[in-house]
């Protein structure tokens, strides 16, 4: 099963460079959408919607991490 994150184009506190940053860690994985309707977020906050869920996070590093271990928990439970 493909692991989709979904990343807001106008997400501020996430920044060019963290859209690169998520896309180079899971590659292939990742749509950058015009919007995905967490406009609030878009100001305040680094996020990412994984599996519909909304991660958020201070900045890009920090969302990494989180995103890292949702796909890791997603991925141990397929094994069991």
């Amino acid at each position: 099963m493909e692991t989709m994150v979904r990343l807001c184009v106008n997400n501020r506190p996430l920044g060019d460079q963290g859209i690169r940053g998520v896309r180079r860690e899971f590659p292939g994985r990742v749509t950058v959408e015009p919007c995905v309707g967490y406009c609030g977020e878009c100001c305040t906050d680094a996020f990412a919607l994984y599996k519909r869920k909304l991660i958020t996070a201070d900045d890009p590093e920090e969302l990494l991490v989180l995103l890292r271990e949702q796909i890791g928990e997603m991925r141990s439970g397929d094994i069991k």
